[in-house]
Protein backbone atom coordinates (compact mmCIF):
# COMPACT_ATOMS: atom_id res chain seq x y z
CA UNK A 1 0.00 0.00 0.00
CA UNK A 2 2.82 2.05 0.24
CA UNK A 3 3.83 2.07 -2.96
CA UNK A 4 -0.11 3.25 -3.47
CA UNK A 5 0.44 6.56 -1.64
CA UNK A 6 3.71 7.05 -3.17
CA UNK A 7 2.13 7.26 -6.42
CA UNK A 8 -0.62 9.39 -5.10
CA UNK A 9 1.51 11.69 -3.28
CA UNK A 10 3.59 11.93 -6.65
CA UNK A 11 0.47 12.27 -9.03
CA UNK A 12 -0.49 15.63 -6.60
CA UNK A 13 2.16 17.27 -8.65
CA UNK A 14 0.96 16.18 -12.12
CA UNK A 15 -1.10 18.98 -13.92
CA UNK A 16 -4.44 17.61 -14.95
CA UNK A 17 -4.74 17.02 -18.70
CA UNK A 18 -7.48 16.32 -21.32
CA UNK A 19 -10.69 17.57 -20.77
CA UNK A 20 -14.39 16.20 -20.01
CA UNK A 21 -15.42 12.73 -21.23
CA UNK A 22 -18.35 12.57 -23.08
CA UNK A 23 -19.53 8.90 -22.34
CA UNK A 24 -22.57 9.12 -24.21
CA UNK A 25 -20.36 9.98 -27.15
CA UNK A 26 -20.99 6.51 -30.05
CA UNK A 27 -17.82 4.17 -29.78
CA UNK A 28 -16.40 1.86 -32.04
CA UNK A 29 -17.48 -1.34 -31.46
CA UNK A 30 -14.83 -3.32 -29.72
CA UNK A 31 -14.74 -6.87 -30.76
CA UNK A 32 -17.05 -9.11 -29.80
CA UNK A 33 -17.44 -7.30 -26.60
CA UNK A 34 -21.02 -7.32 -24.87
CA UNK A 35 -21.21 -6.26 -20.67
CA UNK A 36 -22.33 -8.64 -18.64
CA UNK A 37 -21.89 -7.39 -15.52
CA UNK A 38 -19.48 -5.03 -13.79
CA UNK A 39 -18.61 -5.46 -10.55
CA UNK A 40 -17.22 -2.29 -8.07
CA UNK A 41 -15.46 -3.41 -5.05
CA UNK A 42 -13.20 -0.90 -2.96
CA UNK A 43 -10.74 -1.74 -1.11
CA UNK A 44 -11.15 -2.21 2.78
CA UNK A 45 -7.52 -1.01 2.85
CA UNK A 46 -8.06 1.75 -0.20
CA UNK A 47 -5.61 4.41 -0.01
CA UNK A 48 -7.27 8.13 0.60
CA UNK A 49 -4.16 10.02 -0.34
CA UNK A 50 -3.14 13.39 1.28
CA UNK A 51 -5.44 16.42 1.10
CA UNK A 52 -8.15 14.12 0.05
CA UNK A 53 -11.80 14.98 1.18
CA UNK A 54 -13.66 11.48 2.31
CA UNK A 55 -15.63 9.18 0.00
CA UNK A 56 -17.57 6.20 1.00
CA UNK A 57 -17.48 3.02 -0.76
CA UNK A 58 -21.09 3.84 -1.49
CA UNK A 59 -20.45 6.80 -3.66
CA UNK A 60 -17.31 4.87 -5.64
CA UNK A 61 -19.36 1.61 -6.15
CA UNK A 62 -22.70 4.47 -7.19
CA UNK A 63 -20.38 6.53 -9.86
CA UNK A 64 -18.34 3.73 -10.96
CA UNK A 65 -21.55 1.88 -11.93
CA UNK A 66 -23.38 4.67 -13.80
CA UNK A 67 -20.12 5.59 -15.41
CA UNK A 68 -18.58 1.94 -16.63
CA UNK A 69 -23.11 1.18 -17.85
CA UNK A 70 -23.21 4.34 -19.69
CA UNK A 71 -20.20 3.45 -21.79
CA UNK A 72 -20.15 -0.33 -22.32
CA UNK A 73 -23.46 -0.82 -22.73
CA UNK A 74 -22.99 0.43 -25.94
CA UNK A 75 -20.98 -2.14 -27.04
CA UNK A 76 -23.43 -5.10 -29.11
CA UNK A 77 -20.90 -8.04 -29.63
CA UNK A 78 -21.96 -11.47 -29.46
CA UNK A 79 -19.85 -12.39 -26.57
CA UNK A 80 -20.30 -11.86 -23.04
CA UNK A 81 -17.66 -10.42 -20.55
CA UNK A 82 -17.55 -9.17 -16.72
CA UNK A 83 -15.44 -6.09 -15.94
CA UNK A 84 -14.40 -6.04 -11.89
CA UNK A 85 -13.47 -2.80 -11.15
CA UNK A 86 -11.35 -1.82 -7.80
CA UNK A 87 -10.70 1.09 -6.15
CA UNK A 88 -7.49 1.06 -4.29
CA UNK A 89 -6.40 4.80 -3.63
CA UNK A 90 -7.69 8.04 -4.35
CA UNK A 91 -7.73 11.69 -3.89
CA UNK A 92 -10.79 13.99 -4.28
CA UNK A 93 -9.26 17.51 -4.02
CA UNK A 94 -9.53 19.60 -1.03
CA UNK A 95 -9.89 23.51 -1.53
CA UNK A 96 -6.74 24.86 -1.45
CA UNK A 97 -4.57 27.75 -2.29
CA UNK A 98 -4.59 28.61 -5.88
CA UNK A 99 -1.09 28.60 -7.33
CA UNK A 100 0.66 27.85 -4.23
CA UNK A 101 -1.26 24.36 -3.04
CA UNK A 102 -3.87 23.18 -6.00
CA UNK A 103 -4.32 19.43 -5.26
CA UNK A 104 -5.79 17.57 -8.33
CA UNK A 105 -8.17 14.61 -8.11
CA UNK A 106 -6.98 11.16 -8.91
CA UNK A 107 -8.41 7.60 -8.69
CA UNK A 108 -6.37 4.43 -9.08
CA UNK A 109 -7.56 1.49 -9.77
CA UNK A 110 -7.12 -2.16 -10.89
CA UNK A 111 -9.54 -3.23 -13.84
CA UNK A 112 -10.21 -7.30 -14.43
CA UNK A 113 -11.73 -8.50 -17.34
CA UNK A 114 -13.68 -11.88 -17.43
CA UNK A 115 -15.10 -13.94 -20.29
CA UNK A 116 -18.61 -15.67 -19.25
CA UNK A 117 -18.03 -18.57 -21.10
CA UNK A 118 -14.99 -19.47 -19.55
CA UNK A 119 -15.52 -17.63 -16.50
CA UNK A 120 -11.88 -17.10 -16.36
CA UNK A 121 -10.20 -13.55 -15.96
CA UNK A 122 -8.11 -12.58 -19.33
CA UNK A 123 -5.84 -10.57 -17.24
CA UNK A 124 -5.28 -11.59 -13.93
CA UNK A 125 -3.90 -10.45 -11.88
CA UNK A 126 -5.84 -7.17 -13.05
CA UNK A 127 -4.39 -4.17 -14.94
CA UNK A 128 -3.69 -1.03 -12.12
CA UNK A 129 -4.96 2.28 -13.80
CA UNK A 130 -4.99 6.04 -13.14
CA UNK A 131 -6.95 8.80 -13.73
CA UNK A 132 -6.55 12.43 -13.17
CA UNK A 133 -9.45 14.96 -13.38
CA UNK A 134 -10.10 16.83 -16.56
CA UNK A 135 -8.98 19.77 -17.30
CA UNK A 136 -10.91 22.80 -17.96
CA UNK A 137 -10.55 26.43 -17.48
CA UNK A 138 -12.29 26.74 -14.34
CA UNK A 139 -10.22 24.05 -12.54
CA UNK A 140 -6.64 25.36 -13.80
CA UNK A 141 -6.11 25.92 -10.43
CA UNK A 142 -7.69 22.64 -8.41
CA UNK A 143 -10.94 20.83 -8.54
CA UNK A 144 -10.92 21.40 -4.73
CA UNK A 145 -11.75 24.88 -5.19
CA UNK A 146 -14.14 24.72 -8.05
CA UNK A 147 -15.68 21.85 -8.02
CA UNK A 148 -18.16 20.13 -5.35
CA UNK A 149 -16.95 16.70 -3.95
CA UNK A 150 -20.22 15.00 -5.79
CA UNK A 151 -18.49 16.59 -9.27
CA UNK A 152 -15.07 15.61 -9.03
CA UNK A 153 -16.21 11.95 -8.22
CA UNK A 154 -18.49 11.91 -10.88
CA UNK A 155 -15.90 13.00 -13.21
CA UNK A 156 -13.21 10.43 -12.02
CA UNK A 157 -15.49 7.53 -12.16
CA UNK A 158 -16.03 8.89 -16.17
CA UNK A 159 -12.32 9.15 -16.68
CA UNK A 160 -11.89 5.95 -15.28
CA UNK A 161 -14.57 3.93 -18.10
CA UNK A 162 -12.34 5.84 -20.74
CA UNK A 163 -9.38 4.54 -19.19
CA UNK A 164 -10.51 1.03 -18.76
CA UNK A 165 -12.02 1.33 -22.55
CA UNK A 166 -8.65 2.44 -23.66
CA UNK A 167 -6.57 -0.09 -22.08
CA UNK A 168 -9.24 -2.84 -23.59
CA UNK A 169 -8.61 -1.76 -26.96
CA UNK A 170 -4.87 -2.59 -26.37
CA UNK A 171 -6.15 -5.97 -25.81
CA UNK A 172 -7.86 -7.19 -29.48
CA UNK A 173 -7.32 -10.48 -28.43
CA UNK A 174 -9.68 -10.49 -26.01
CA UNK A 175 -12.43 -9.83 -27.64
CA UNK A 176 -11.98 -11.75 -30.81
CA UNK A 177 -10.38 -9.32 -33.17
CA UNK A 178 -6.78 -9.90 -32.64
CA UNK A 179 -6.42 -12.31 -35.39
CA UNK A 180 -2.54 -12.54 -36.40
CA UNK A 181 -1.51 -10.34 -33.38
CA UNK A 182 0.72 -12.34 -30.77
CA UNK A 183 -0.77 -12.61 -27.55
CA UNK A 184 1.46 -11.25 -24.80
CA UNK A 185 2.35 -12.92 -21.92
CA UNK A 186 0.18 -11.15 -19.41
CA UNK A 187 -2.77 -12.12 -20.68
CA UNK A 188 -4.60 -15.14 -19.48
CA UNK A 189 -4.37 -18.89 -21.65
Amino acid sequence: MKSVLSVLVLCLGLAACGRPVDLDQPADPLGNFRLGFNVITVLDENVQGPLSRDVTETEWEEALQKSFDRRFSQFNGDRLYHLGITVVGYVVAVPGIPVVLSPKSILMFDLNVIDNETRQPLNAPGERLTVIESFTGSNIVGSGLTSSKDEQIEDLAARAAQQAENWMRTQPWFFGTGAGLPEPATAAQ
